[in-house]
């Protein structure tokens, strides 16, 4: 395969190993990929782990970890080193599994959690050098007949994961990650550059109540909208 694509068009890079499941979730993290690359390394141009965190599934009765507690980050991370180990160039996921119960509603907070997790893991995605793509996107369904489906559509309709997926990606396209920020410890904080200006991104994962207070700065929701400063 490698040969016949470089025959084709030298440019022409090839992604591999892509387990499913808990390879990069595992301690120690990628042994099954690890077992393999010995034997496939010359041939390929990166890795591109289908990279299932745990906590992916949302719908009544379902545990949804936050991006931190998933630790997205930290599997990428190792993803990148193990990577650089044995001297491949580029590394992007594959296949990244949230997936929703299709009998909750669209208008269900369940799926308002999920359009957030699903736009913060973008967020986190950015701030790891070296990461190339998130090759993830379904407009259909992935079996109209099953009961949980991976996809971000149900009957034509987009669920919220739609728009929070894609104004993410709009508002931080071009940006270089700068530093994460120690703000509290419920509160991820990551500062961006683009275009001569900073930004941040930011959240809160705590499950109690918190009042905060931001000054000097303008605060938007992910589409673009003023959010108020005093809660």
């Amino acid at each position: 395969i490698s040969r016949t694509l470089k025959s084709v068009n030298p440019k022409n890079r090839l992604m591999g190993l892509s387990p499913s499941g808990g390879d990069g979730r595992d301690n120690p993290r990628f042994r099954y990929s690890r077992g393999l690359l010995p034997r496939v390394a010359k041939f390929i141009d990166g890795l591109a782990p289908d990279q299932y965190t745990a906590g992916q599934t949302y719908g009544d009765g379902f545990d949804n970890l936050n991006s931190e507690d998933a630790q997205l980050r930290e599997i990428m991370q190792a993803s990148i080193a193990l990577a650089d180990e044995f001297k491949l160039k580029r590394v992007s996921i594959d296949e990244k599994g949230p997936s929703i119960v299709r009998s909750t509603p669209l208008s269900s907070p369940l799926g308002r959690r999920m359009a957030n997790i699903v736009a913060r893991d973008f967020i986190l995605l950015k701030t790891v050098p070296g990461f190339g793509h998130w090759l993830y996107f379904r407009p259909f369904n992935w079996d109209p007949k099953s009961v949980v489906d991976f996809g971000m559509w149900e009957k034509a309709c987009p669920r919220q994961v739609v728009s929070a997926y894609a104004a993410t990606a709009r508002r931080i396209a071009g940006a270089t990650f700068v530093k994460e920020k120690k703000v509290h410890g419920a509160i991820p904080c990551w500062i961006f550059g683009k275009d001569g200006m900073f930004f941040a991104a930011l959240w809160y994962n705590g499950e109690k109540p918190l009042r905060f207070v931001l000054a000097g700065v303008r605060a938007e929701d992910v589409e673009g909208r003023p959010v108020a400063l005093d809660a």
